[in-house]
């Protein structure tokens, strides 16, 4: 048997997981390569399962919920992180000013002085040194790359020295640029004096995620725009980024409906003579606005608001998977909302194991007959405002309810970020700032379709701009290129 080089994959979030698993990545790698995979704990064996044992699954010794709420001590380790996590803090709200300003920048700023605001005495002293120490890193390249240094210096030495030591890897892969917890995990490979590649799982992670603490030796983008952004706010050389299209929606470009429009109406109890609007139940931070908003468009229905007669189908956002409350209440709020009539919901397809929920890669062709099947698409600041335009369809953005989480609480009308901006700059998506507006919107864009389909079509060159289907191939030969160099 021949023997295989090592790779570490370094997986602390969900959406890390899905990216790499779902496209396909992961099991392109392996053919070649002897991959590590290292996830916390309690998703090992539902890893492992939606993996079928191919890969070797390991514990990730350090989590990002254990980096981001670690309470200051006195202990070697404690203190090393907190200092780390002061100085991510601060780093989330950096962007090199070399340039251009970054819009996302004074929204986290100003959510931030909120929070801490409300806590009062030390908590809004502390928030303001925090913003005050961004401000001047965003116009200093030579701090920033001191308080880099410091970072290096505080992180923990050998959260994994064992596997290490005993495995020698030729790469380390992470999926974000550094943004909290990452920034151990890489400062740790370079100790090991081990190359680093970032295969970026997102199309806002080079805009709206703050500055990366440490730098990777290779960055892998979605498309020309989030390497400029990577190269304008990030300081990330350019001879450092490829772009490689987006694995994620490698399906989009390929996708050939596995069920014909009547089947798909009947599968989910729909009137197939009716205009189909389609609604991505936005992220647990809209949960209210979530609510409100499918009973909103339900009453509209029932009430024969819209110019058409139309069906409602509504799909789960995947962020729900990680938050327990809110899930638990969102399943009891469309169990009640089941019956009626041209209404259907669609659920995230998962794995299960022990409690713990894991993305199939059905989940995919779910999303794909959905809006190859749908009229009109109605998302909340989401990606699927570009994904529907790659199936031809016009899509409608809220602009209007509560973002509510650990850092944010402000109305989507506030909501100036640089990913979101450069999106609407191609004038491709209609704009909802009002119930009002939203159902004038969703008339228009059923009687009229085509009127947007030029900037649609500017909008996933835009994005997706290569490799359009194989995108995931595309990023392992890069790994596996940049494996091989090292």
């Amino acid at each position: 048997m021949v023997n295989k080089t090592t790779i570490f994959v370094f997986c602390p979030r969900l959406f890390d997981i899905r990216y790499l698993i779902a496209t396909g990545v992961i099991r392109i790698l392996a053919e070649r390569l002897r991959i590590i995979i290292f996830v916390p704990m309690h998703l090992v064996n539902v890893v492992e399962m939606a993996l079928e044992k191919k890969v070797e699954v390991r514990e990730l010794k350090i989590t990002n919920e254990e980096f981001e709420n670690v309470l200051f001590s006195f202990v070697g380790r404690s203190i090393r992180l907190r200092i780390c996590r002061s100085i991510s803090t601060i780093f989330g709200l950096v962007y090199s000013q070399r340039i251009r300003k970054n819009l996302s920048q004074a929204l986290h700023i100003k959510n931030l002085l909120k929070k801490r605001k409300e806590q009062g005495g030390v908590g809004w002293l502390l928030g303001l040194f925090i913003v005050a120490a961004a401000l001047l890193l965003s116009r200093s390249l030579v701090l920033r790359r001191l308080l880099q240094k410091i970072f290096y210096y505080f992180a923990p030495k050998s959260e994994h020295g064992e596997h290490y030591d005993a495995l020698r890897p030729a790469l380390v892969v992470t999926c974000t640029l550094a943004l909290g917890v990452d920034g151990v995990i890489m400062a740790e490979a370079q100790r090991n004096s081990v190359p680093t590649v970032t295969a970026v799982q997102s199309w806002d992670k080079t805009s709206t995620k703050g500055y990366p603490i440490v730098l990777p030796d290779a960055a892998i983008l979605w498309s020309h725009v989030t390497a400029e952004e990577a190269a304008v706010f990030l300081d990330l050389p350019r001879k450092l980024i490829y772009v490689e299209g987006a694995p994620l929606w490698d399906k989009h470009f390929i996708f050939r409906a596995i069920c014909s429009r009547e089947s798909f109406f009947h599968a989910h109890r729909l009137d197939q003579t009716t205009k189909l609007i389609a609604v991505s139940i936005g992220s647990p931070c809209y949960h209210i606005g979530n609510m409100r908003l499918i009973d909103f468009l339900i009453s509209q229905k029932e009430q024969d608001k819209f110019e058409y007669p139309v069906s409602l189908i509504f799909r789960q956002h995947p962020g729900y998977l990680s938050y327990g409350a809110e899930r638990v209440e969102m399943a009891k709020f469309i169990n009640a909302r089941s019956g009626i009539s041209n209404v259907a919901f669609m659920d995230v397809e998962t794995h299960q194991y022990g409690g713990e929920l894991m993305y199939r890669e059905a989940d995919s062709d779910n999303l794909c007959e959905m809006f190859s099947h749908c009229d009109l698409s109605i998302s909340i600041a989401s990606s699927h405002l570009i994904e529907a335009s790659i199936f031809g369809k016009p899509a409608i953005n809220i602009e209007y309810g509560q973002w509510v989480n650990d850092m944010y609480n402000f109305d989507l009308s506030e909501y100036r970020a640089e990913h979101l901006y450069r999106i609407y700059g191609v004038d491709a998506i209609y704009r909802a700032t009002s119930e009002k507006e939203l159902i004038e919107m969703t008339n228009e864009a059923i009687i009229s379709p085509d009127k947007t389909r030029a900037a649609r079509e500017l909008l996933v060159s835009q994005e997706a701009p290569v490799n359009q289907g194989y995108a995931a191939r595309q990023v392992s030969m890069r790994i596996l290129s940049r494996c091989e160099a090292n």
